[in-house]
């Protein structure tokens, strides 16, 4: 068992946001468990479980780059004065 309890195979195939978590990966130096996920775009990632169940990690990184992409079609960035 890992610390607080819970068991080293109890976050493999859990979902977190965009992130299926597909297997254990190595510990940092200070003990924090370690998970290696799939983003639903694909992409492979390695995430500690903490940052994982507190949300704080929700993808690899496609959903901030497509929501910004959301944000800024429409807007003409060409027009706008640098001061």
């Amino acid at each position: 068992m890992s610390s607080g309890g819970r068991n080293r195979k109890a976050e493999t195939d859990n979902v977190y946001g965009r992130l299926s978590v597909i297997a254990r990966s190595k510990s940092t130096a200070n003990g924090r468990a370690m998970w290696k996920c799939r983003c639903v775009c694909g992409r492979i990632v390695t995430v500690s479980g903490d940052d994982l169940r507190r949300g704080h990690t929700v993808s690899c990184g496609c959903w901030k780059r497509q929501q910004s992409a959301t944000r800024m079609r429409g807007k003409n960035l060409a027009a706008r004065t640098i001061p």
